[in-house]
């Protein structure tokens, strides 16, 4: 029998003091120990045998009142889920999010039954007043990098979402400038589907506590120098806090919440919500066209598999970032004019790169569309494309097709005046500025004045 990591963040060091909070489960020759208050220590590793009689301790320990945190990272293949942080978990808000979720699935399950995306929603507080929510699709098995591509496709969905429902999830209302929603990248996490590494975070177990760092007690701070003293956290720098994770909605396939969403808690509930499995990713995945593309972990060898946002065969195209909301608007109607592939592409990030008087910014973008090529007219699986603005237009541009640049589509004035690029005309090139100084403003003033518009000559 293999091994696997189920855990992390369970205390197993042996604490035999008076008063301890320290259960200590034997299971055959192995003795599992779960701290009540703290979730910080060593992991650990259970044989497959022996996760069943662990579970089970697991359970005993949290019926009998036990703070337990007990968190399970996934394995090579794992049951799907989504993990985010949220300011209101109302039934509605709920929906909201499961239909999302749902919807993004379908896109890479085109033919697939209603009952593989029933979806159990758990919810536990945290300390600091939000919820950790956790969408489990217990019928649907994947491996890491499809479960990226699908928290991609699930955020693009939330993006879509009514600008009030978004406030009301996020706490504050996005921007309207049409880049991806910085809130949802980081309300939806990511580092949940890694297997084997330092920064994995996995899933909650049901009934579990999330951890939090210590703050000390009244009468002294835990700090890391003063932690081996702190009467709250034993030492370990951690302590449990907020409510249990509790499954409380179940969605059928079509994301509508089941009128039984009582459950109590149990060894079989724990089982369901469970993401560990044996099964093979499911077989009917396939990418839609258009679909985003998602560079996969770099494996490191001390710290195990890291997240990473850009390909190997990007660079970084400048320093000099574009913050403002209305240059970035203007710039994600120009990338939408580019052809019907872009027609959903996002702005992630636009960069400066004007030089000796020549106005040049480079666009960087995600979403559907991200990785169309025009040159192979495509989508690449291992890179994505890019846009150059300049005096001649728009271009596509890609990272895969090095050298390519495809024929420049032409900005309107507006967008031409909001980056400083000239504007060509019949007679040269002319600003924005010169054109309202010298036909606009006098054929502006002879209206005001009642002179109204200028005649034309007559031909003698």
């Amino acid at each position: 029998m293999g091994t696997r990591r189920l855990v992390e963040h369970v205390l197993t060091r042996n604490l035999a003091s008076p008063g301890s909070h320290v259960s200590t489960h034997c299971i055959r020759d192995k003795c599992f120990q779960i701290d009540r208050r703290t979730c910080s220590g060593g992991d650990v590793t259970v044989a497959e045998s022996d996760i069943g009689p662990f579970m089970d301790a697991f359970v005993v320990d949290v019926e009998a009142g036990g703070q337990v945190s007990l968190c399970e990272q996934p394995g090579n293949t794992f049951k799907q889920f989504f993990v985010a942080s949220m300011r209101d978990v109302s039934a509605d808000s709920l929906g909201h999010m499961a239909t999302a979720a749902t919807r993004a699935l379908r896109q890479f399950y085109t033919g697939e039954a209603d009952d593989h995306f029933e979806c159990i929603a758990c919810v536990a507080t945290m300390a600091t007043g939000e919820f950790l929510v956790q969408l489990i699709y217990p019928r649907l098995v994947v491996h890491a990098q499809r479960a990226l591509m699908h928290r991609l496709a699930f955020v693009f969905q939330l993006h879509d979402l009514d600008v009030e429902v978004q406030g009301r999830i996020l706490g504050e209302p996005p921007d309207r400038s049409g880049r991806l929603n910085p809130l949802w990248e980081r309300s939806v996490k990511a580092d949940v589907y890694l297997h084997g590494s330092t920064d994995g975070r996995g899933v909650l177990v049901v009934g579990s506590h999330a951890k939090g760092r210590c703050k000390g007690s009244v009468t002294a701070t835990c700090t890391r120098a003063t932690m081996n003293q702190c009467v709250e956290c034993l030492g370990e720098g951690f302590v449990v806090h907020g409510a249990a994770m509790k499954a409380v909605a179940f969605y059928d396939g079509a994301a509508k919440q089941r009128t039984n969403v009582a459950e109590k808690f149990c060894r079989a509930l724990v089982e369901l919500t469970s993401v560990r499995t044996s099964l093979e990713a499911h077989p009917g995945w396939a990418a839609p066209p258009g679909c985003a593309q998602v560079p996969a972990p770099h494996v490191d060898r001390a710290r195990g598999a890291q997240l990473t946002t850009r390909f190997p065969n990007e660079r970084v195209l400048g320093k000099k970032k574009i913050e403002s909301v209305a240059v970035i608007a203007m710039i994600t109607k120009c990338v939408r004019r580019c052809g019907e592939p872009y027609r959903g592409t996002h702005v992630s990030e636009v960069v400066d790169a004007t030089r000796a008087n020549k106005p040049r910014y480079f666009v960087s973008v995600l979403g559907p569309g991200s990785s169309f090529c025009g040159h192979t007219c495509t989508d690449h699986a291992d890179g994505r494309i890019y846009f150059e603005i300049n005096s001649q237009g728009i271009q596509q541009c890609c990272w895969v097709c090095d050298k390519y640049r495809r024929k420049a589509v032409q900005l309107p004035d507006a967008a031409r005046t909001c980056l400083k690029l000239p504007i060509e005309r019949h007679g040269g090139s002319s600003t924005f500025t010169e054109r309202l100084e010298t036909s606009f403003l006098p054929l502006l003033e002879s209206i005001v004045h009642g002179t109204g518009l200028a005649q034309k000559k007559q031909r003698r």
